[in-house]
């Protein structure tokens, strides 16, 4: 049995990094409480006293990511002769299910409004002022940063992967003869993969839980139900990242779009006002244009640090733990577009995505606050993840709008899973593009119980915490690519005169 798992995996890759989470999950079931207090004091030792090393990291990215595209930017991934896999319909699509997806429904209504209440460098404003500071800090911690880094990342991946030949795999990067640090690498990855997909899934499970009291109010909101929750998807998706990515993925990514834009419609036409969108919308792009560099280096420097640290720096810990899954599966789906093709649809066009939808979502929030539906101060301590449901509850049908959002979440949450668990696949069979089925169940399996462990036993700011610890060697290995990707491509175009 070990021979034959051997043969269709990288055994190193596998076995250490399932050695990993069964211990992650045996402490965490052990000593969860502790291991929150723990993780949680050295995350803000770290974040106290070195913010500036995921800061100066994405401003390093930007300025080779500028360059590779000034001067490489007519290369095709794949060469010159490649022809893209996918339509861009298929391609955008599935670039939104795995780099945006549950958050966006989480966060939608709940995060412009806590900023609004509680974000510290905007409190010296009144009214839409300070709504409109709200909304730039959302598209913020939403846009360029997150996007910049997922693009980064995919792009070393495609280039490496289709056009010099590599495996691929995280550790592409790193020379053949370091073996044991290429194995780190790889394993990192898989464990950045699981806890930061958890993370989505643990919002997610909320929002299908809170949506289904909302049709059933007699079923409660906890984590119990929540595991359920997580049990009866990860049987669905399981059988769903059996049919591949053609398929699978790429069908549900298709339906996620419909859906989206089909709430999006409703939310639009029958929760808010359509000039205070449009009002807002372009007051809040101008802020966002005017304050971005002042934004990526805010550090909170001599004062408090708690808001950035559970706010901007968590989220730049989040982008970058998924940035080894949703980079890579990028990459899988890019073959055939050119360099500027890559950058602009991977970051300027989701970016813009996220902008529209957080208007929307929370100009809607911000009335429902101001026609006293709900006192949202309250709304954003107490229970954030009725942010939504409370703003869906003014539209027409509100039993049908929490139902169309519920089931939003559940094939996002599915795509996600299916996403994660191909790309694990990938990285743990040694780079195969095709990993076989036992390996796609199985660590579609994994993906499942260890997020009903930590979920259960560990809660969200034990994951979020995690997420934090593991992000900080993956990016500075992302600078590490970044940087090398330029030398491969300048070394390359020198030898082919196709580029």
């Amino acid at each position: 049995m070990l021979k034959k798992i051997n043969s269709f995996t990288d055994p190193k890759v596998f076995w250490i990094s399932n050695l990993a989470i069964f211990i992650l999950i045996g402490l965490t079931l052990t000593y969860g409480n502790k291991l929150v207090l723990q993780t949680a004091q050295l995350k803000a030792l770290i974040l106290e006293n070195f913010a500036w090393a995921y800061i100066l990291p994405i401003i390093w990215i930007i300025y080779f990511i500028s360059r590779i595209c000034y001067k490489y930017g007519d290369v095709k991934l794949g060469g010159a002769d490649a022809k893209p896999e996918f339509s861009k319909f298929s391609w955008v699509s599935m670039l939104f299910s795995a780099g945006l997806g549950i958050g966006l429904f989480y966060s939608g209504v709940y995060e412009p409004m806590s900023h609004y209440f509680i974000a510290p460098h905007i409190s010296h404003l009144d009214g839409f002022e300070r709504f409109i500071g709200a909304l730039d800090v959302t598209y913020f911690h939403w846009g360029l940063p997150a996007w910049i880094l997922y693009s980064a990342t995919g792009l070393m991946f495609a280039y490496v992967s289709y056009n010099l030949k590599k495996p691929f795999i995280y550790a592409a990067f790193i020379p053949e003869k370091y073996v044991r640090t290429r194995v780190l690498i790889n394993v990192f990855a898989i464990l950045c993969i699981l806890i930061g997909l958890i993370i989505a899934f643990a919002m997610g499970v909320e929002q299908i839980n809170t949506g289904l009291n909302e049709i059933f109010p007699s079923l409660p909101i906890n984590k119990n139900i929540q595991v359920v929750i997580i049990a009866v998807i990860t049987l669905i998706a399981t059988l769903s990242v059996l049919s591949g990515l053609n398929k699978g993925i790429r069908i549900l990514s298709e339906i996620n779009i419909w859906l989206a834009l089909t709430l999006f419609s409703l939310v639009l036409l029958s929760c808010v006002s359509l000039p205070s969108v449009v009002d807002g919308l372009i007051q809040a792009l101008g802020s966002h244009v005017s304050n971005f560099i002042k934004e990526i280096t805010y550090t909170s420097a001599f004062a408090d640090k708690e808001w950035i640290s559970n706010w901007t720096i968590l989220y730049w810990a989040w982008w970058v733990s998924w940035t080894p899954f949703v980079g890579l599966f990028i990459a899988r789906i890019s073959k055939g577009r050119t360099v500027k093709e890559f950058l602009t649809y991977t970051i300027l066009v989701p970016s813009l995505m996220c902008f529209v939808w957080f208007t929307v979502f929370g100009v809607a929030g911000y009335e429902a606050h101001l026609n006293g539906v709900a006192d949202f101060s309250k709304v954003i301590k107490l229970a954030p993840h009725k942010s939504l449901f409370i703003v869906l509850s003014q539209g027409i049908f509100p039993k049908f709008l929490a139902f169309l959002s519920m089931f939003c979440i559940i094939v996002l949450y599915i795509t996600s899973s299916d996403s994660g668990s191909y790309i694990v696949d990938t990285i743990a069979s040694g780079g195969k593009k095709n990993p076989h089925p036992y390996l796609k169940v199985y660590w579609s399996f994994i993906e499942g119980l260890l997020a009903a462990v930590l979920i259960l036993f560990g809660g969200i700011l034990f994951i979020k915490n995690l997420v934090t610890l593991l992000s900080i060697p993956i990016i500075f290995y992302l600078c590490y690519g970044i940087y090398s990707l330029e030398g491969l491509m300048k070394d390359d175009s020198q030898n082919d005169t196709s580029l």
